[in-house]
């Protein structure tokens, strides 16, 4: 069976529209969307969920109660929050955390709070204007994918970032309105692969160690993206002839000395304030506990309840004593079967709102299927006008993605098929387009949930780089009328 070829230039009928026209269409656009978004915005911040711990920190900053003091230590309406916080069941806490003087607390990382009180210190206490910066923020991911996708693809991915960009924007736009971390994950991420693709076309030491300055600001935003450093050191590595693999350790080293310097100061602050072992914050051991337990595996979903049971696991005679991790291998060490279980709802839980990611699989799989049904006889009598290929072809995948917007096919199974459905067609394309940043963002966020927790807030700052996939993966097998004439009259085996 003969395999498709990748059409690398812009498809006729938006290509005929020049790049900079697109580009400034796709930024107004983009502008005009995130303006939509922000009229819903309020001078609040919620005293719910991550929010009324990073608003408190960055007040008491601000406030010169100092860094990271936790709990009511001015008084209250100072601190913004909704007009009924008060309230909430655990405002109690929040007034006994701010006796004494507050509590030392290194559960967040640091990154996000110090970026609320550079805002208030500017603006005062008006998570508006934090709210607006986070629109800017986003407004800077959406427009950069036309840079990145022109750096990874040439003309098509930054024809294909001009129309992610906006989309993205109008789907996720919302997320600036919260005092939350996402946006500024967000654009650390972009700041990550632009510090990459300069490395890559730049190689050397001082574009790898402001590779491992990006990594040491991504981590001090959120530890969600831990596993991103090590799997970019590893396609360093993997650049360049075997013959010159010692040479090549020097660079990925280098990003990871320059990480390492970047995070040390507030490593060593942390851990004589906390008097104990602090690199960015203390929530990694809780969080693994909390999402790896009887409990979690019985509801899906995060179990704190086994802290309060002397029955639970984790507070055996035999296991309290052991390292966070030593307890989570003796537990599923006890229920092997219950790593799996873990590992599949953890992830459909995860990837469930990833529209982008459904889009490309869905696509992936519709493509490689039409491709095998061509192969047999009975369908290829039937389907042989490159029109009718492409109706076929979007018919599939329109269906599919439907399908799977709508929960009816989880991502799990869906990754599955669409896996299985490539490899049988060959897997080429499969492995050009889910490498480079791409398969370091997917294999990041696979452990994470798989390790910690499923929360598709996590798997969010990801999709711009996955709208962009999707856009550009949508050109040479959707959208450009050319690829389907090529399928038509390219020669097939039974």
């Amino acid at each position: 069976m003969s395999t498709l070829t990748v059409v690398r230039t812009a498809p006729s009928w938006i290509g005929s529209i020049s790049l900079r026209r697109l580009a400034v269409v796709s930024t107004l656009t983009t502008a005009g969307l995130l303006g939509l978004h922000a009229r819903n915005f309020d001078d609040t911040a919620r005293f719910a969920g991550d929010t009324w711990e990073y608003q408190s920190l960055a007040v008491n900053l601000v406030k010169g109660r100092g860094y990271p003091r936790f709990g009511e230590l001015v008084p209250f309406p100072e601190y913004a929050f909704n007009a009924d916080a008060r309230l909430a069941p655990h405002y109690p806490r929040f007034v006994e955390a701010g006796q004494h003087g507050g509590e030392w607390n290194f559960y967040r990382t640091p990154g996000y709070p110090m970026f609320l009180a550079g805002i208030y210190a500017l603006t005062g206490v008006h998570p508006l204007a934090a709210k607006l910066a986070q629109s800017l923020l986003l407004f800077l991911v959406a427009g950069s994918l036309i840079w990145v996708g022109r750096e990874l693809w040439g003309e098509v991915g930054a024809r294909s970032g001009a129309l992610a960009g906006p989309v993205y924007a109008g789907i996720y736009g919302y997320q600036a309105g919260a005092i939350l971390t996402e946006p500024l994950i967000a654009f650390s991420l972009v700041l990550i692969a632009a510090a990459f693709l300069n490395w890559r076309r730049r190689p050397g030491l001082p574009s790898a160690a402001l590779l491992g300055g990006t990594f040491a600001l991504s981590l001090t935003v959120k530890a969600s993206n831990a596993f991103i450093p090590p799997f970019i050191c590893l396609l360093m590595l993997g650049r360049g002839s075997p013959s010159g693999l010692l040479r090549r350790a020097v660079q990925p080293l280098a990003s990871a000395a320059a990480m390492a310097v970047c995070l040390a100061p507030y490593a060593l602050f942390a851990s004589v304030r906390a008097e104990r072992p602090v690199v960015l914050s203390t929530q990694g051991p809780t969080s693994l506990l909390d999402n790896n337990n009887e409990f979690s595996l019985e509801k899906r979903a995060w179990g704190p309840e086994w802290r309060d049971d002397p029955r639970a696991f984790y507070n055996r005679a035999d296991i309290a004593s052991l390292s966070p991790l030593a307890k989570v291998a003796a537990f599923y060490s006890s229920r092997p079967r219950g790593l799996l279980r873990a590992a599949g709802y953890k992830l459909e839980a995860g990837f469930r709102h990833a529209v982008f990611l459904k889009w490309v699989l869905s696509v992936l799989g519709a493509d490689a299927l039409v491709f095998l049904l061509l192969g047999l006889e009975v369908v290829r009598n039937r389907i042989s006008s490159g029109l009718a290929i492409g109706t076929l072809l979007v018919g599939t995948s329109a269906v599919v993605l439907a399908l799977s917007a709508f929960q009816m096919i989880g991502v799990v199974p869906l990754a599955g098929a669409a896996a299985a459905l490539v490899w049988a067609r060959g897997g080429g394309q499969l492995f050009e387009l889910l490498r480079g940043l791409h398969a370091v963002l997917l294999g990041n966020f696979t452990l994470i949930f798989i390790v910690f927790d499923g929360t598709p807030r996590f798997f969010s700052v990801a999709q711009p780089f996955f709208a962009l996939l999707a856009f550009r993966f949508a050109y040479e097998t959707v959208f450009d009328p050319r690829v389907w004439a090529e399928r038509a009259a390219a020669p097939r085996g039974g």
